[in-house]
């Protein structure tokens, strides 16, 4: 299995990344499909995009294997590492 996180990954997914129809319980995890190397000869890889859309800053995670479920964790909320 290979997954690959991105931080600051831009405010839109690469311009042959194909949105797929799944929706998440989470509003903010968008599901892409996108092909690594080229379309005679590449890879298929999911690409899990937080937000897009957002000013600059996105998170991506990409993944050789389709997620069961996907969620987005905000910052300052009961499941972050902040010390109480």
């Amino acid at each position: 299995m290979g997954v690959l996180a991105l931080q600051e990954a831009g405010n839109e997914p690469p311009p042959r990344a194909v949105q797929t129809d799944r929706v998440f319980p989470d509003p903010g995890v968008h599901e892409f499909t996108y092909l690594v190397g080229g379309s005679d000869r590449g890879y298929p890889v999911n690409i899990y995009w937080m937000d897009p859309g957002q000013q600059r800053n996105g998170l991506a995670i990409v993944s050789r294997l389709t997620a069961v479920n996907a969620v987005q964790l905000v910052v300052g909320g009961n499941l972050n590492s902040q010390v109480l």
